[in-house]
């Protein structure tokens, strides 16, 4: 059965570098300003091959040369001025006096280095006049069409590396056209440190339209991630890089085309395609060092953790974390007879707030469920590390790492990793409407909000980015323990699983699943995870985000058609000695036509 879920329209983005300086400081809206909407036109066939057998196939760096220090690249003869690719004028009209190019369209080079593979078209013209781009390069050519305007800027979008790439402009206005003579640009190569890459299955025919978005990261904690976006052959089409933004998780597409995520667990940014930073905000409260963009508007909260999203009313929708006291808080997750202690315990809030800081919502978790309650892993202390002054020890009770809002239902989804559960919360009267998981030790008033098991059916242990289907609930169940505390361990594996939820006789059924307990396309991954269904194919996206194999780790990208048979796999590291991530992922629209 096909997996479908609400599709995202694509936004394509023109950018107007005069109003870049208004776009960096209007938080409010946290995107760039456009000048016309770009018409998608069909592309012209392509000479790519999409690669169909399971051998690894490196598409990473290797041996590549270092980038040039320099953000601007020429053509093969090389270029003297900022401006690469200028080109002379050629008349195709009579009319040439009534329509003209003030100045030759040029072909340049971001300037932003965070994204040094877009490339940036700039037209001018004595009157109003659609600007239609026909780019060609890499095996590839696609046409761009702008509405009327006398001043245009086009980013120049899912560009290949190191590949040279021919513009040629046409404007027509006032009954006349005119086209400028080709203007050329070759893109940088991948950094001689770029994450590598290997695609393993790649199936065009049978995948979900689109390119993967993701980040990936080398190491743990704070070290630097790169947000990446892929075509189907494993090729970089954009990444985003910059050192003054660490740890960059969870990123998101915005509607308006922009990018999102958080910082650490102190602050969020969203940036636009050129890699400009154009909002930022962060957890005032939060106590310990933390980098946060200068101009980053304050929100009176501890943390922003897991994921972040942005509402229809424009606001945000993220998890933060408050500490309390808990009496007769368990010591063991082995023994229930084991003393219990007064505990510093960290629990998560739902919150809202503008995007002038203003908090509209919070809804605590430990107001909604049984603070005594514990899974295993609440009793962990390093997680709530930072977010308490003077190095207080608390308890990582819920470790929160997933929040949706539902609009049909007005309601949040929020999966509790340390719980093992994940619950539905009503906005408005900001109550417990259901808890999805595991029924061992929960106790009364709770217990009555536990969903009933009809048929065959293995709860979720430890789940990750749950969202809401046609068939029901999907999730990323990583299978840690698989076991509630007191109970014997179980064998781990993980999965993407979907519920099937009829609210009305509080019951749950398991209506399909992928990820076997063992063989050879079994797989685990002990924290994060991603499970994205698609809305065109009914596949579904999965991301194992830390595989272990070995004195290495790594991640891995995998769509799955409805009958689970894999269509893609992307995976990032995997060399002896290395430690690869990948957080989240999601298919955005094809690049070349934002």
């Amino acid at each position: 059965m096909p997996i479908r879920s609400r599709a995202v329209g694509a936004v394509w983005l023109l950018v107007v570098l005069a109003c870049r300086a208004d776009a960096r400081g209007e938080h409010a809206e946290g995107s760039t300003t456009t000048n016309g909407v770009a018409r998608e036109t069909e592309p012209r066939p392509s000479s790519d091959a999409g690669t169909t057998s399971d051998a690894a196939t490196s598409t990473g760096p290797s041996e590549r040369a270092e980038s040039e220090t320099s953000a601007h690249r020429g053509d093969s003869e090389g270029s003297s001025s900022d401006e690469v690719g200028t080109a002379e004028t050629a008349a195709t009209s009579a009319r040439e006096e009534d329509l003209a190019f003030v100045a030759a369209p040029t072909f340049l080079p971001n300037p932003h280095p965070a994204a040094p593979q877009v490339g940036l078209v700039r037209v001018e013209t004595t009157q109003p006049a659609t600007v239609e781009l026909d780019i060609a390069g890499g095996g590839e050519t696609w046409s761009l069409v702008s509405d009327a305007a006398t001043h245009f800027t086009r980013p120049i979008l899912g560009l290949k590396p190191e590949t040279t790439y021919t513009v040629r402009v046409t404007a027509t206005g006032g009954g006349a056209s005119i086209t400028a003579e080709p203007l050329t640009w070759t893109t940088p190569p991948l950094p001689p440190d770029f994450p590598h890459l290997d695609l393993r299955r790649s199936e065009p025919t049978a995948m979900e339209p689109g390119m993967p978005l993701f980040h990936v990261r080398t190491g743990w904690s704070a070290v630097p991630s790169i947000l990446v976006i892929v075509d189907h052959e494993g090729v970089v089409r954009w990444y985003f890089a910059d050192a003054d933004l660490p740890a960059r998780e969870d990123p998101r597409r915005l509607a308006d085309g922009t990018f999102t995520f958080c910082l650490s667990r102190c602050a969020l940014a969203t940036v636009d395609v050129l890699g400009e930073v154009v909002g930022s905000w962060h957890a005032a409260e939060y106590p310990s060092p933390c980098t946060v963009p200068a101009d980053a508007v304050p929100v009176p909260t501890l943390s922003f953790h897991h994921d972040v999203s942005r509402l229809e009313s424009g606001d945000f929708l993220v998890l933060s974390t408050e500490a309390r006291v808990v009496e007769d808080y368990p010591t063991s997750e082995e023994d229930p007879d084991a003393p219990t202690e007064t505990a510093t315990v960290l629990g998560s809030v739902i919150v809202e707030f503008t995007p002038s800081g203003e908090i509209t919502k919070e809804i605590s978790m430990l107001d909604l469920l049984d603070p005594t309650r514990i899974g295993r892993d609440s009793l962990d202390t390093s997680w709530p590390s930072g977010h308490l002054p003077d190095d207080t020890v608390a308890r990582d009770w819920d470790h929160a790492n997933a929040v949706v809002y539902d609009a049909p239902s007005d309601a949040y989804y929020v999966s509790l990793r340390h719980q093992d559960a994940v619950i539905k919360v009503d906005r408005a009267s900001e109550t417990l409407t259901w808890i999805l998981g595991t029924h061992a030790n929960w106790r009364e008033p709770w217990s009555d909000r536990l969903l009933t098991p009809v048929g065959a059916l293995a709860w979720p242990f430890h789940q990750h980015a749950m969202e809401p289907t046609p068939l029901g609930l999907g999730m990323y169940d990583n299978g840690n323990h698989r076991a509630a505390a007191f109970e014997p361990r179980g064998t781990e594996y993980s999965r993407v699983v979907v519920y099937a939820i009829d609210e009305a006789a509080m019951t749950v059924e398991q209506v399909w699943a992928y990820g076997p307990p063992e063989g050879e396309e079994a797989f685990f991954s002990s924290a994060m995870g991603d499970f994205d269904a698609l809305p065109e194919t009914g596949n579904v996206l999965l991301v194992n985000s830390q595989v272990v194999a070995g004195r290495a780790s790594y991640g891995e990208i995998v769509e799955v058609s409805p009958d689970g048979s894999r269509v893609f796999h992307l995976r990032a590291g995997g060399a002896e000695g290395t430690v690869y991530t990948i957080n989240r992922a999601e298919r955005v629209p094809d690049m070349r036509f934002w």
